[in-house]
């Protein structure tokens, strides 16, 4: 028995340490991102949803959380119904980032918009070193 838990113990010391450097490597590799990120944002200006050279982005507002605590707190007993809606955060602006399977966006047929596709990098490499 103590040296099945000792076997066990050391692959799952192992995993772990593998883990923890996998997940160090993607802590890096997510602030490499992070200004492309912020530039693709800037490129959107106002609009709320684009699609071009393989990434799409998608700007939403979350609604505010709400601070249950403080609402129990003031309002134990009490609560009416629009009550809860004073106790929500502002909402918040959100983005989504989808790796898209083709560059062309989709239903875009004009020639001049996809053109600079042609130039672009269909399969990137990764870069893990």
């Amino acid at each position: 028995m103590a040296k099945e838990w000792i076997y066990a113990a050391e692959q799952y010391r192992s995993y772990q340490t593998e883990l923890d450097e996998l997940e160090a490597r993607i802590k890096v590799l997510k602030g490499h991102q992070a200004p492309h990120l912020d530039r693709l944002k800037e490129l959107m200006g106002e609009y709320f949803y684009a699609d071009y050279a393989g990434v799409m982005v998608t700007r939403y507002k979350a609604k505010g959380r709400i601070n249950y605590s403080r609402l129990l707190n003031e309002q134990a007993g009490n609560l009416q119904e629009g009550d809860v809606e004073q106790y929500r955060s502002p909402p918040s602006e959100r983005y989504r980032v989808t790796v898209t399977e083709s560059l062309a966006p989709r239903n875009i047929v004009d020639e001049e918009a996809l053109a600079p596709l042609d130039e672009a990098i269909e399969d990137v490499d990764s870069c893990f070193w």
